[in-house]
């Protein structure tokens, strides 16, 4: 078994709440949204870019289904709800074939600005 080094520092994770490594108590996370949070979700090119990658990765996947499900593990670890689902297959059709392409990577932003995402990270 492997234990990650914990001195390894990411800017992300100290940003976005997370405990240090000598408790790891889940309570000691903020969850409240700050300023600092938001202005870097709304301005962090290296996040755009891996948003972008990511995007382009799950577009390997055969149709839309698989898309999407591979958009939500990546982001939330979970897949998307019938209701979830059934919104985003709406907003395909409703768009037409040339507008659907951008579905996922809407997608991913969503899901990237919601609480669900900060409760995860």
């Amino acid at each position: 078994m492997c234990i990650e080094d914990g001195s390894i520092s990411s800017g992300f994770l100290t940003l976005f709440g997370r405990p240090t490594r000598d408790t790891g108590l889940e309570s000691e996370r903020g969850c409240d949204v700050t300023a600092k949070q938001r202005l870097y979700l709304f301005n962090s090119g290296s996040l755009a870019r891996q948003i972008d990658n990511m995007v382009k990765a799950s577009g390997k996947k055969a149709g839309f289904r698989e898309r999407i499900d591979d958009i939500y593990w990546r982001l939330i670890s979970r897949a998307p709800t019938a209701r979830e689902f059934g919104f985003l297959d709406g907003e395909r059709k409703r768009r037409g074939k040339r507008g659907w392409s951008e579905v996922p990577r809407e997608l991913a932003w969503s899901l990237v600005n919601s609480k669900e995402f900060l409760l995860r990270t």
